[in-house]
Formats: C-alpha cells, structure tokens, sequence
C-alpha cells in the first residue's frame, strides 16, 4: 500500500495513543502520527510540507471542503481534521 502521508509518515517513532500497549494498535505510521499530534504529546511542530500534505489530504477525502476551511488550523486541530475526514471518506464509501 502506498503511504497517503510520506512526510508525516517519516516521523513516526513507533508509539501511538491508541493503547498503553503500543503492540496492540493497529495504525499506521501516518495515523499514529496524526493521532500523537492531535493527543498533544510533545511533538515538534507541523513542517509547512506537512500542513500542506495534510490539508491536501483533508480536501481529498471531504467532499465540498476547500484548502481554505484547513489553513488556519493548529497542527492538532489539522490532525484531528484529518482523522475526520478519513473517517467521513470511508463512512461515504461504506466501509465503516
């Protein structure tokens, strides 16, 4: 599978707020990262690269939704509006 995220992706560490148990999650490298951003562990900030492959992301995955209503974000609020529209995109395709 290709990565949906390379640059966030290389910032993954091996941890995620999943779980106490890093081995029981089930994220991928650019899920657990997003979900550390948007837990607030301490993280440094989001690269402009990365607000930018986020946001694109963003847009992509929520219908009507412009680059705009993402470029003000804090980078928690971005990965958290990330997370969403993963979630609304596979809610839309009926895969959850």
């Amino acid at each position: 599978m290709a990565c949906l995220l390379p640059s966030i992706a290389q910032d993954y560490c091996g941890e995620c707020p999943c779980y106490d148990d890093p081995t029981s999650c089930v994220c991928l490298a650019e899920e657990a990262v997003l979900r550390c951003y948007a837990a607030r562990y301490p993280r440094t900030a989001l690269s402009p690269a990365q607000r930018l492959e986020c946001i694109a992301d963003a847009v992509r995955c929520e219908e009507g939704s412009s680059a705009q209503d993402f470029a003000t974000l804090s980078d928690q609020d971005l990965a958290r509006a990330v997370l969403q529209a993963w979630v609304t995109y596979c809610r839309d395709k009926g895969l959850l």
